[in-house]
């Protein structure tokens, strides 16, 4: 990730309505899409 990674900036619905830069999404305060990933272990735990 960069801060002039380009992400896509959505409404409250999760509809697009335009790009901005990574630094300019945070400076802002844009909505932007993310996910994640969780990786658990045998005893249902996030390792250290």
């Amino acid at each position: 990730m960069t801060a002039q990674e380009i992400v896509t900036i959505v409404d409250h619905s999760n509809r697009a309505i335009g790009e901005a830069s990574r630094q300019e999404m945070r400076a802002n305060n844009l909505i932007h899409r993310a996910s994640f990933i969780l990786v658990f272990n045998d005893w249902g735990r996030i390792p250290d």
